[in-house]
């Protein structure tokens, strides 16, 4: 598989960081909203064992669909790890228990976070901020991992590694610019494809309507855009964390995703 995977050039422009958040004070039973692939079972058979407690554990392939769980209110959760867009929204309907990140007597809660650079610190420090407020939300969560967008390929079909990387994103929407038949992959996410978008045009993937501003929503002109270009770009899989290995095994040549899938696609 190592030689089949070949990682595109990171595109730094737009992150994500993943965050364990708390939403009820659980009991012996710990219900867990999480990721596919993301946790070991061993390690949850440990937890039950030294905790003497129980997880039930659910797995979601989108943190909109997480979301989604959580305010359904069919299952009481107790934690979910979430992206921080939705930990914004978790916050300002006041679904997150606060978390006594200064105590001492729980390590856990804080020390892990001197293994991030001052870089990735600093990106938490001025973005996870309370958008009505100003003040920072960290309390509320616990950033669990990070990554940048980017495209990963297989270098099986020729052509499409030469593509990727003289032309990056813009080689999943403009035709030409992959040999012929070659496999695309996509996130069925909408932010994910509003993201690979506007970086496909050289365009900030953070803006929120054509002129480049912060606050309101896309513009119906360059939703419309994206719209089209998504139902020409002739993409064979819109899918989730099972992209990674549809390049792998040559189902597909090329996918949207992130950087981290990649590194988790090549060493699996």
């Amino acid at each position: 598989m190592k030689k089949a995977l070949a990682g595109a050039s990171a595109f730094l422009i737009l992150f994500t960081v993943f965050a364990c958040v708390v939403l009820n004070t659980p009991s012996r039973i710990l219900y867990l909203l999480n990721w596919g692939e993301y946790i070991d079972s061993e390690l949850i058979a440990e937890f039950e064992d030294r905790f003497s407690c129980q997880i039930v554990e659910e797995d979601v392939t989108s943190s909109e669909a997480m979301y989604q769980k959580i305010v359904g209110g069919t299952t009481s959760y107790d934690v979910a790890i979430p992206g921080d867009y939705v930990i914004f929204r978790l916050h300002q309907e006041k679904l997150l228990k606060e978390l006594d990140v200064g105590n001492r007597s729980y390590p856990n809660l804080n020390d892990y976070r001197s293994s991030f650079s001052s870089g990735l610190q600093g990106m938490i420090d001025e973005y996870m901020v309370d958008p009505a407020s100003g003040g920072s939300i960290q309390s509320y969560f616990m950033p669990y991992f990070w990554g940048s967008y980017s495209l990963i390929y297989s270098n099986r079909t020729e052509g499409v590694e030469e593509g990727v990387k003289e032309h990056g994103f813009a080689s999943l929407y403009e035709p030409g610019l992959l040999p012929s038949g070659a496999k695309k992959g996509m996130y069925d996410t909408a932010r994910w494809v509003v993201a690979s978008y506007l970086l496909s045009q050289g365009k900030d993937p953070n803006i929120v309507d054509e002129n480049g501003g912060k606050d309101g929503d896309i513009s119906p002109a360059l939703q419309a855009e994206i719209i089209d270009a998504v139902k020409s770009a002739g993409f064979k899989e819109l899918g989730n964390d099972a992209l990674k290995k549809d390049v792998a095994n040559g189902r597909l040549d090329v996918c949207f995703t992130q950087l981290g899938d990649y590194f988790d696609g090549l060493y699996l």
